[in-house]
């Protein structure tokens, strides 16, 4: 398996990443993986990665930046492996779920599975495990083919599969590499269309039983907002082109998405590239997804921030605190005081880079 971990100016969170998983799976299972990192960053975080990473680790430095989807595009050229698994720098691997994805994999061939979905933890902006996301509680079973996969995902989930990077190990395949590459530049979700253009309708596909990537959310977010949503779209088209789906529903959760990034940006609970600039572009696009959900949200986003702020505040405190587990006064609380203060540090930090 070719493990392929694009980079860019994260020193920190890939050697922390080599410390804690990579070193180790070299080392138990050298003779079965190869690393392949490809590295956006400039010289002088490539140099400091270079020397955080050891000799076995197949390095690339690009000669320019090649964006996000370019990046991901070459660590799937450079990558040799019979398998692939795609994952970011700064997300941590369970290793008790490595080890069974190993063992999966070692079976893999000779069961024609050509595709092994990887459960996930997620946290919230606490560090708390709030749910651990297992596919087939909810109606995504074992060993079904790609086809059915997708429909279940989009028709019943209404996601998109594989927007979570490491969500997926596919049997490698190059052969519309250039084509993914040429329809998808530039755009977020480059590896949906990659890894299902690896596959076929048929491919048989297995979920695994065990979390192998603990997700964590971080305050400050990389993408431009309409690009997500942009990137969105173009994804669902290619979805039911070559999947013969409804998209719709889809898109619109993503529209909806959007518009709390927006009003995360505006209140100072997320930073995004240009959050403020970009919420009449997207409140423009209304008309295409009207619903009574998608109105509220709108409404709260052309509202003043200082009006929306503590009741949303409060709001996604009694999510936080229902998904944690605990819907207790107390955690509701201690999640609004946290949530509050959180915004008031980005608010100040703010201030200070514009002085």
């Amino acid at each position: 398996m070719s493990i392929c971990i694009p980079t860019y100016n994260r020193p920190d969170d890939i050697k922390a990443l080599y410390q804690s998983f990579l070193c180790r799976a070299l080392k138990e299972y050298g003779n079965q993986i190869e690393v392949v990192v490809c590295d956006n960053s400039d010289d002088e975080h490539a140099q400091l990665n270079q020397s955080n990473l050891g000799n076995i680790i197949r390095y690339f430095k690009n000669d320019m930046n090649l964006g996000g989807d370019g990046n991901i595009m070459r660590c799937v050229r450079q990558a040799t492996g019979q398998f692939i698994w795609i994952i970011p720098d700064d997300d941590l691997i369970v290793w008790e779920g490595f080890n069974r994805l190993m063992d999966c994999l070692t079976t893999a061939s000779g069961e024609n599975i050509d595709c092994l979905i990887l459960p996930t933890y997620s946290r919230n902006l606490f560090g708390e495990i709030v749910y651990s996301i297992q596919l087939n509680d909810r109606g995504v079973k074992e060993d079904m083919d790609i086809a059915t996969f997708v429909k279940t995902f989009v028709t019943t989930l209404h996601l998109i599969p594989f927007t979570y990077l490491a969500s997926g190990v596919v049997r490698l395949n190059k052969k519309r590499l250039d084509w993914v590459e040429n329809e998808f530049r530039g755009n977020i979700f480059p590896q949906t269309p990659l890894l299902l253009s690896m596959l076929k309708p048929e491919s048989k596909l297995r979920f695994l039983d065990t979390p192998v990537i603990d997700y964590n959310k971080t305050h400050h977010i990389g993408f431009n907002i309409l690009s997500f949503y942009n990137s969105n779209r173009d994804v669902i088209l290619f979805l039911e082109k070559e999947y013969h789906v409804n998209g719709e529903l889809v898109l619109d959760c993503a529209y909806r998405t959007s518009l709390f990034w927006v009003l995360n940006h505006r209140i100072g609970l997320n930073q995004f590239q240009n959050g403020d600039k970009i919420r009449w572009h997207l409140l423009a696009k209304l008309g295409k997804h009207l619903n009574l959900r998608n109105i509220i949200v709108s409404l709260m986003v052309v509202l003043p921030g200082t009006l929306v702020k503590y009741p949303y505040l409060f709001y996604l405190s009694l999510q936080n605190a229902h998904y944690s587990g605990n819907l207790s006064v107390r955690k509701v609380l201690s999640h609004f005081r946290a949530l509050l203060k959180s915004t008031h540090i980005k608010k100040n930090l703010l201030y200070l880079k514009t002085k």
